[in-house]
């Protein structure tokens, strides 16, 4: 009996070695996932999706009721921007729209924001002055490049 006790022991710490052995492997064998993530400031995020959800219901207002929808996009662009500034009033603003004829590119920001394109580079000044010019753009390996008039307007006006 005292074999078998023994026998019972040295077997006992060679399951243990041999789980702690494949313990050890399997971490270091293992893959570790991760997901890094930077900080989003929440109210810009909070603001886009409200301009992104707005501006499409103006287009499908403008759509439906035949009516001017960049002149309706701007005017909504200069009112959401006033809202915003409440929010945040250091909140520099930069608005990008258009469609397969034209593209919109006014700052709302305090500060004067360059634009640069694969063609050139523009500088937009501050306080909600426009600027339309040349705009070239790469989709999915199509390139569009189109020439456009340059507006410049007063904030709020």
């Amino acid at each position: 009996m005292d074999k078998r006790a023994q026998f019972y022991k040295r077997a006992q710490f060679y399951i243990i070695a041999a789980v702690a052995i494949i313990i050890v492997m399997a971490a270091l064998l293992a893959v570790v996932n991760y997901a890094r993530t930077r900080p989003v400031p929440v109210q810009f995020y909070d603001l886009s999706k409200q301009f992104e959800s707005e501006a499409l219901k103006i287009i499908d207002y403008g759509v439906a009721n035949k009516t001017d929808i960049a002149a309706q996009l701007e005017n909504f662009a200069k009112n959401f921007t006033k809202y915003s500034a409440l929010k945040e009033p250091n909140l520099e603003v930069v608005y990008i729209y258009g469609n397969s004829s034209y593209a919109v590119v006014a700052n709302y920001g305090l500060n004067e924001t360059t634009l640069i394109t694969k063609n050139y580079t523009t500088v937009l000044p501050a306080a909600g002055e426009a600027t339309r010019s040349k705009v070239a753009i790469d989709i999915a390996g199509e390139k569009a490049s189109k020439e456009i008039v340059q507006e410049r307007s007063a904030f709020g006006g």
